[in-house]
């Protein structure tokens, strides 16, 4: 699917446990509050995006960069207020 003509599925495998050990180590409390508690709609996204990862292993890299963009966005957002 995303570049399967430059990297191998063991590759890819091996850039989402990369990426996803970066994400765990240098995360702040400002990424837990991405995710409410007991919010139906952030279950189901995260049950699409761990489903997808099973047929693309890249999907956890771009998931966890849309979520560090998302939370800079809105980082700047909180503080111009």
């Amino acid at each position: 699917m995303i570049l399967d003509n430059y990297l191998t599925f063991s590759q890819k495998i091996i850039i989402a446990l990369v990426s996803a050990s970066i994400w765990i180590y240098f995360r702040d409390i400002s990424n837990y509050k991405l995710l409410p508690r007991k919010s139906i709609i952030s279950i189901l996204i995260i049950c699409f995006w761990l489903y997808l990862n099973y047929y693309e292993p890249l999907v956890i890299p771009i998931g966890l960069l849309i979520m560090y963009v998302y939370s800079i966005v809105n980082k700047d957002k909180k503080s111009n207020l």
